[in-house]
């Protein structure tokens, strides 16, 4: 499972979006992560997605990294 840490570059993978039957929309969003919460056990990372103005809670077994340490 990928780590993030606050300030790094996000978007969707490509098996969440193939699993979910994203649009373009959707495949073309990035953002970065500012932070986690922790539910019943469960950690999640908020990701201020560019364009939008509040961080949304996401899954991060959702999410890979983009840029130089991009492993998809």
């Amino acid at each position: 499972m990928n780590k993030f840490n606050p300030g790094d570059k996000v978007q969707y993978n490509h098996a969440f979006l193939r699993n979910t039957g994203q649009d373009y929309d959707v495949a073309n969003m990035k953002g970065s992560i500012t932070g986690s919460k922790t539910l019943a056990t469960k950690i999640f990372v908020y990701v201020l997605w560019d364009g939008d103005d509040q961080p949304k809670l996401v899954n991060p077994s959702n999410l890979c990294h983009i840029g130089r340490d991009s492993t998809e």
